[in-house]
């Protein structure tokens, strides 16, 4: 190296000098030394110069002439050795000199060592720079005082960067059939990224604190520089030449008050002065004794006066690696290769390529503004590129580690012991416990993991550690990006993780349990881009749960089909997918309907079948209330009041279309020869117990989202319960219901208790008032409400009935339509006489229709007349007190004992 660089003095252990300057111009110095010799062939007669050459041509294939251009060192020498020396050549060549015999070995050797020097400098450089940035980092005071250190690693690496490329491009078919040994791969660098991120970081730093690093060589300059060179001004007084004086005397001053523009004089004064004293004017002034140390002190001075003034300008031109603009393909392929498509901590080295686009613009001198809009819009176009790949890299990240997290949880989840004992036991393969995947020498199992982790660790900490970057007329602020791709990752996590393999709906529960994975496999991703993951998981939460999308509903024929008719929007409502399951629930739960079978039990308070408890049991309820909250249970909510609007107008429609009949059938029902002629005669009567049956359904559904709200009410909203209970105790029972708005906010809280008797749902309150409850409507069209569910008794629903004894419920879920019946009653008691007047009348009708339906054998066989007895006791649980005083007067209560013991015993309906 000492006879590369034009050092002032040898190296030696009791006088270390500094080196920092000749390091940050070796490449320079090197492409000197390489030139100087092609332009003056004649000193390779000189075995110094020409060992000075081989010592340095042993490391390079190329060096660089102009943008992506080079100039191939080995076939130039070659070249000259077959003409050398040339004809008119007036300089005695050595015999022992064979110039071509010397630059074929040295070609040779060249191109054996050069991949291998060449990767032990990066390494080298790679590693200094990265604990230079980190000290800077935790310590930046210190960024001042190395500042030299600074820049010459970071000019080293730049030449490093720009050889690399050059010699990766670089066509050596002319050589490579001679030089047997040279391979293209051994010039890959699979860890190149690391040294350009560096280089990047290490500028960045520099960048930031500009202002320390000027204001600590201000100091410099006033303090210990200007007191040592005033001294040695002194001594030097009289003895410099009259025309170097005045020069000499200006140097305080301007170290006194150091200005850019005083400094920029300082540095002029002082070049103009070591010329003279060096030249034959000054009298070999630089010889002496008086001068020596001056003009070593002042190399000092003029060197920290740059860093006083020029950091930018210097960090520009010696360090920012704008070069590699013109190996844009090779670039790129360190971007995608290793950057962006390997689990390890290159990731974090991505975000640097974008940085440095930002300075290919600015590297064009300003005197060619095409050529700097030429290539600024083609750097511009580029980063776009490059973090539209980076956007899509995170995704990918964030997709593989949610998928992973939620792989391993599985295996260790108690239901996956039990499958794996079940295994254990059926077969003579013994599979590993549960759990086995943590254990130290199963490594391999989370070891992808492990990758993932580091890869997303570094590439987010890389992002969160950049700040806005600008690209010529462009402007990327990666950290908002980032933060962007995150929210968005999750919200397609959630709606993916609400889809089964089949395109099935998930359970609530296993779409709180992803998400709760997804949102902590963004933890870290979020700790290193500071990023609020609670807001973040609010909103996407609160985004599924809120829709504009507008919902219709078509009436079939034997049962009542709904469609949902969405606007187009690129992220789906998720309350809306559930509110479409549960809407489905509500009508096809019913005689001939889809669900049929699906029947609600309010022992178990939700609906059962197998696997209906997915989607069904207060639990999962429980579950979506936790993640759509009281927004999206809103809007489930307000579907099922469509049904239930849709439901009631045909259940009108039906009175309005039978009023006559049913006139006719409270008259002469008690008449043995019309008592079951009138009921066959009504129109639609099996379509009105369906829909009764959707309204039950509805009802039924509102008591278990009730529930859920009142769990997830008690949490947010404390002692909503109590000050509720409060206001009860404090009104009298009729003041209490006609407080509809209290009634109603206590509903949405789910304060009700909707069993108790005489409590209304208030939402289907409003739906009759809605479809018209007026005192006329209710003696002309509602009166005859009691008469029709009477005379449903002859619908065929009923007669494809059966009782379940063991869960207490019908099969087709015409237990529901007794909450229905009940509900309807209990909203029409200010208009028709009270609650108890339509039970009654009911439970009369019903109950002779009944009786005489056992006596008569063609009804006793085909309908399930022990059920229908049971029935009644349904409805008087939905009536409360007020039903079971009525019923006892008509039917006796041995007869529904007796009817509940004969299918318990007989199996029969």
């Amino acid at each position: 190296l000492a006879m590369v660089l034009p050092t002032a003095m040898q190296l030696s252990p009791r006088l270390p000098a500094p080196l920092h300057d000749e390091l940050m111009l070796a490449d320079h110095y090197a492409q000197w030394v390489v030139y100087s010799i092609f332009c003056c062939p004649a000193e390779l007669v000189r075995p110094e110069v020409l060992m000075l050459f081989q010592t340095v041509a042993s490391c390079f294939l190329v060096i660089p002439l102009h943008s992506e251009l080079t100039f191939d060192i080995h076939v130039q020498a070659e070249l000259l050795a077959a003409k050398y020396p040339p004809k008119g050549f007036n300089v005695a060549v050595p015999k022992s000199l064979k110039l071509k015999k010397e630059f074929k070995d040295l070609a040779t050797s060249a191109y054996i060592r050069t991949s291998e020097v060449r990767r032990e400098r990066r390494s080298y450089l790679c590693g200094e720079m990265l604990n230079l940035a980190a000290l800077f980092r935790d310590t930046p005071g210190l960024i001042a005082p190395k500042f030299p250190m600074v820049l010459a690693a970071l000019a080293m690496a730049k030449a490093e960067v720009v050889y690399y490329f050059s010699h990766l491009t670089h066509d050596s078919s002319k050589l490579k059939a001679k030089v047997k040994q040279f391979k293209l791969e051994d010039y890959f660098d699979g860890n190149m990224a690391f040294l350009i991120a560096a280089s990047v970081e290490l500028t960045s730093l520099a960048k930031t604190h500009k202002d320390i690093i000027q204001q600590y060589y201000v100091e410099y300059l006033q303090g210990a520089h200007k007191l040592a060179v005033t001294e040695m001004l002194a001594k030097a007084k009289g003895v410099a030449p009259g025309n170097i004086q005045p020069l000499l005397d200006s140097i305080p001053d301007a170290l006194a008050n150091p200005s850019p523009a005083g400094l920029e004089a300082l540095r002029a004064d002082w070049s103009r002065a070591a010329m003279l004293l060096a030249s034959s004017d000054g009298g070999g002034a630089c010889k002496r004794s008086e001068f020596t140390g001056l003009i070593r002190r002042m190399r000092t001075v003029y060197t920290h006066s740059t860093y006083a003034d020029s950091v930018e300008e210097l960090l520009i031109q010696h360090c920012e690696l704008t070069p590699m603009w013109f190996f844009q393909r090779p670039m790129v392929t360190i971007f995608e290769k290793q950057c962006l498509s390997s689990n390890d901590s290159r990731s974090r080295c991505a975000v640097a390529f974008i940085r440095v686009l930002a300075a290919v613009a600015d590297a064009v001198h300003p005197g060619c503004p095409e050529e700097q809009w030429r290539r600024g819009e083609a750097a511009a176009r580029l980063a776009t590129q490059m973090v539209e790949t980076l956007k899509k890299r995170i995704d990918a990240i964030l997709m593989s580690l949610c998928e992973r997290i939620i792989q391993l949880s599985s295996q260790v989840e108690p239901v996956e012991a039990a499958y794996r004992l079940e295994r254990m036991q059926q077969t003579s393969q013994l599979e590993p416990l549960p759990g086995y995947e943590s254990q130290a020498i199963n490594h391999q199992a989370v070891k992808p993991l492990e990758g993932l982790q580091v890869s997303a660790a570094n590439l987010f900490w890389a992002i969160g550690k950049t700040p806005e970057v600008i690209v010529f007329n462009r402007f990327f602020n990666l950290k908002a990006l980032a933060r962007d791709r995150l929210e968005k990752f999750l919200t397609k996590a959630f709606n993916r993780a609400s889809k089964t393999k089949a395109g099935t709906l998930a359970s609530p529960s296993y779409l709180l349990h992803a998400y709760r994975l997804t949102t902590s496999s963004l933890q870290m991703a979020a700790g290193y881009l500071e990023a609020d993951v609670s807001g973040m998981v609010r909103n996407v939460l609160f985004t599924c749960a809120i829709s504009s999308a507008e919902a219709f509903q078509e009436p079939g024929q034997a049962a009542v089909t709904l469609k949902l008719k969405a606007e187009a929007a690129e992220t789906p409502c998720m309350a809306l997918e559930y509110a479409k399951w549960y809407k489905t629930l509500c009508v096809q739960a019913t005689p001939n309907g889809e669900f049929q079978g699906m029947v609600y039990m309010g022992s178990m308070r939700g609906f059962a079948k197998a696997d209906a408890e997915k989607m069904c049991d207060l639990t999962e309820f429980q579950c979506l209330y936790t993640l759509l909250g009281g927004q999206g249970f809103s809007l489930i909510q307000n579907e099922i009041c469509r049904v239930m609007t849709n439901a009631l107008d045909h259940i009108k429609q039906f009175l309005v279309d039978n009023s006559s009949l049913l006139v006719k059938f409270k008259q002469r029902y008690t008449d043995p020869g019309l008592w079951d002629t009138v009921p066959a005669e009504l129109k639609g009567l099996n379509n009105f117990v369906i829909y009764t049956i959707v309204l039950g359904n509805c009802l039924a559904l509102r008591r278990i989202l009730a529930r859920a709200v009142r769990s997830g009410s008690d949490a947010s909203v404390p002692f909503a319960g109590n000050i509720f209970e409060i206001a009860r105790h404090a009104m009298s029972q009729t003041s209490f219901h006609d407080a509809e708005a209290l009634n109603t906010v206590a509903q949405d809280l789910g304060l009700m208790n909707m069993e108790r008797s005489l409590d209304i749902d208030m939402a289907l309150k409003h739906v009759v008032t809605n479809a018209g409850a007026s005192t006329q409507e209710v003696q002309t069209v509602w009166a005859g409400l009691p008469y029709a569910y009477a005379a449903a008794f002859f619908s065929e629903a009923w007669q494809n009935t059966t009782y379940d004894a063991r869960n207490d419920v019908f099969n087709n879920n015409m237990h529901t339509s007794s909450i229905a019946m009940a509900e309807l009653f209990k909203c029409l008691k200010e208009n028709a006489g009270g609650p108890r007047v339509m039970f009654g009348t009911f439970f009369k009708v019903s109950s002779f229709l009944l009786l005489r339906m056992k006596a008569t054998e063609k009804y006793a066989l085909s309908f399930p007349l022990r059920g229908m007895f049971v029935y009644l006791e349904k409805v008087v649980q939905e009536s409360g007190a007020v039903g079971r005083a009525i019923l006892e007067e008509f039917v006796p209560y041995p007869l529904i004992h007796s009817s509940l013991m004969e299918i318990a015993a007989l199996k029969a309906r």
